[in-house]
């Protein structure tokens, strides 16, 4: 990773703002965004600005048409919206589908898919999370897990 000197005199990551077209997740999406707010301390009031013109294709025309009927949403919104209109189909209930996912490939793509619901789900104590992720699992992977 490359390193800049700010003028405050310490050593900070370069980081690339990410872009977003609308294929695929947001959450990774709003993740970088937050992860390049705090690193670069920005404000509030920018957020938006930033965010959505590294908007590209279907995402951007999404964006526009929002700010022209609704205005300029707050961040917290934006995000919540963002992932309304974007987020993969799921069911009604983030935590049905996560209680119903079950190992059907390798572990990798199991551990992806629950982690992907998972963090939809933000009310879940880590232990619930850690008994719906072994329920999903196969034996006799499940067993040794469990164990």
């Amino acid at each position: 990773m490359d390193y800049a000197e700010d003028d405050q005199s310490f050593l900070k990551p370069k980081m690339v703002f990410p872009s977003y077209d609308g294929s695929g997740d947001p959450l990774p999406w709003i993740n970088h965004c937050e992860l390049y707010f705090r690193g670069h301390n920005t404000p509030d009031h920018r957020k938006i600005w930033m965010a959505s013109l590294h908007m590209t294709d279907a995402a951007q025309l999404w964006y526009y048409r929002l700010e022209m009927v609704q205005g300029e949403p707050e961040w917290r919104r934006f995000c919540q919206l963002v992932n309304r209109r974007f987020r993969p189909a799921l069911t009604e209930s983030p935590l049905g589908e996560l209680a119903l996912l079950r190992r059907s490939g390798t572990v990798e793509d199991y551990a992806k898919q629950f982690v992907s619901l998972a963090y939809r789900e933000m009310e879940l104590l880590e232990r619930q999370q850690v008994q719906l992720f072994i329920t999903g699992l196969i034996n006799p992977l499940k067993t040794d897990v469990a164990i």
